[in-house]
């Protein structure tokens, strides 16, 4: 199945300017648990641990969609993973 990456972006007014916009990106195969995965992390950043949250505005964009049978045949082939080629005599 394929899995698509999330940029999710958490705006926090309770939190200090500096630190009231957060951002994470995270790889999940639906939207709901790409952003639980997102707060997650984010809730565990020292800026934001320990601070009572009233509000939060959330959002979030999908940047990729990934599919693991095609980067696993990426890497395994020598043309698409970067070789320079093979030396030859003259």
């Amino acid at each position: 199945m394929a899995n698509k990456i999330f940029n999710v972006t958490v705006t926090m007014p309770d939190l200090a300017a500096a630190h009231a916009e957060q951002e994470a990106k995270v790889e999940s195969s639906n939207w709901p648990a790409a952003i639980k995965i997102a707060c997650e992390e984010i809730s565990r950043r020292p800026h934001v641990r320990g601070k009572h949250i009233k509000s939060a505005k959330i959002t979030f964009s999908v940047l990729d969609t990934v599919r693991r049978s095609e980067t696993e045949r990426r890497q395994d082939s020598p043309e698409e993973a970067g070789a320079q080629g093979l030396l030859f005599e003259i």
